[in-house]
């Protein structure tokens, strides 16, 4: 691949920082369940006269300005993360061998 003995372990290394995140953040939202009894959904569904307020303030333009769908569950954010990690080590190994 054209790269320097160390290069490829911090791949391995970035990768495995990302997976390892992902999963700890995952864990932190199964804990979050468990301990205060609340589904992920009942949880937002309880912040949304909190939230519908500050998007209506006007102080969040931008947020205010996506759509619905931005924030459901038909959004693989782990994949979407996982595949510009890839493409950048791609970009890079690219750049190193010339192609």
């Amino acid at each position: 691949m054209g790269l320097s003995d160390p290069e490829p372990l911090s791949a391995i290394v970035m990768v495995d920082g990302y997976v390892v995140g992902a999963a700890r953040t995952r864990l932190y939202q199964e804990q979050a369940e468990r301990g205060s009894g609340l589904t992920d959904a009942q949880f937002w569904e309880a912040q949304q006269p909190v939230l519908e307020k500050a998007m209506t303030s006007g102080r969040y333009p931008v947020l205010a300005s996506l759509s619905e769908d931005t924030f459901g569950s038909g959004f693989d954010h782990f994949e979407f993360g996982l595949q510009r990690i890839l493409d950048g080590l791609e970009a890079f190994v690219a750049r190193r061998t010339g192609g």
